[in-house]
């Protein structure tokens, strides 16, 4: 268990990074509250996702220019709550405004960039400063070959992420994959086993597992795979510092195994989520009219979408409708488990601590 390459940052050993959800879930808060609370031998990280911040405040009418300046302000409100914590960014290669949220976010105060939903190729020529990590985001042992060849020139720090089927949001399955019964070319220990395998090929990259990632025992198991650390989504959420309105939250305590499914998202690629009302409607064949108003992601073809899942996203992280990605283990999340004895939810240290015990036991 001992044997992976660490990614070291600011001289923490990091095992734990917590995943970027969008849209503005994983915001300064959360992503301050993780990377504040490095405990003996627990190195963990932040990560705020950079899609569709402009959509949360007031910047103005052009979309690109203002999702730059929104990113850079939770960048900076995220280093004010954490000078010394490490947090870095995740940049959907699908964004339209992709070279230019990545330089943008580049040049300001952040520890490493992580990137996914495509084939980002280009993310070394995007970042200048040689002491960013630059991460990947794969679901296929193929997919990490593709990639560790792309960046093999690049004397860069790198690490990469194995996404697996069970994690929230969009991912790189096909929808018959997501539906279908996990087989060896889908569970996450084969993809993260094979994953680390080539890793060692292209210099020993630490490779972090996710999806599906819950428990300390789930971390302890990853690491048996080879893995250096995990990624971890789902389990953030219903905690008090995570950026999203509490109704999003409670979505997740209410939720029941049977209510998280897959949905067919706009962006081209299948999706996990708690079905909802909304999204009842929209498997029913139910169109929400919008204007398309930001042609924020590539693959997105407003005339032939039912809804728009920015906006959707949004309405949900400020508990006024839309509908939440999920993890398939978000069903997981109980009264019991994530509210303290005052009915409050529990803090991001509290949950970190349980983790390691967890791991510990």
């Amino acid at each position: 268990m001992n044997n992976q390459p660490e990614l070291i940052i600011r001289g923490k050993r990091i095992r734990i990074i917590q995943g970027a959800m969008g849209v503005g879930v994983s915001g300064p808060k959360l992503t301050s509250a993780v990377a504040n609370c490095d405990l003996d031998g627990w190195g963990t990280a932040g990560t705020l996702s950079g899609i569709g911040l402009s959509l949360l405040g007031d910047y103005g009418k052009h979309y690109a220019e203002g999702n730059r300046l929104a990113l850079l302000d939770a960048i900076k409100a995220t280093r004010e709550r954490s000078p010394n914590g490490v947090i870095g960014v995740n940049v959907m290669h699908a964004l339209t405004d992709y070279p230019g949220l990545v330089e943008f976010a580049s040049k300001e105060n952040i520890d490493f960039i992580v990137s996914g939903a495509g084939v980002p190729r280009d993310l070394p020529k995007l970042v200048e400063n040689p002491e960013i990590v630059l991460g990947t985001i794969v679901s296929s042992v193929r997919f990490a070959k593709t990639m560790c060849k792309a960046w093999a020139k690049y004397d860069r720090k790198k690490m990469i992420v194995v996404e697996g089927r069970k994690a929230g949001g969009h991912s790189g399955f096909s929808e018959e994959q997501l539906r279908g019964t996990e087989c060896d070319e889908t569970s996450l220990e084969s993809i993260v086993r094979g994953t680390v395998e080539v890793a060692k090929q292209f210099g020993n990259i630490p490779v972090f597992a996710a999806g599906g990632i819950y428990t300390g025992l789930n971390l302890r198991e990853a690491e048996s795979w080879g893995a250096s650390g995990v990624q971890m989504g789902t389990r953030f959420v219903p905690t008090d510092e995570c950026d999203a309105a509490d109704e999003f939250k409670w979505a997740y305590l209410n939720a029941k195994k049977e209510d998280i499914g897959v949905i067919k998202s706009p962006v081209g690629r299948p999706g996990i989520a708690i079905i909802n009302d909304v999204l009842r409607g929209v498997i029913d064949g139910k169109k929400i009219p919008f204007t398309c108003e930001y042609q924020c992601l590539k693959p997105c073809e407003p005339s032939e979408s039912p809804y728009c899942i920015a906006k959707e996203l949004v309405a949900a992280q400020q508990g006024t409708g839309g509908f939440q990605f999920a993890g398939t283990n978000a069903y997981r999340a109980t009264e019991e488990t994530c509210l303290d004895k005052n009915g409050d939810f529990i803090t991001v240290g509290t949950l970190l601590d349980t983790i390691i015990s967890e791991y510990n036991s």
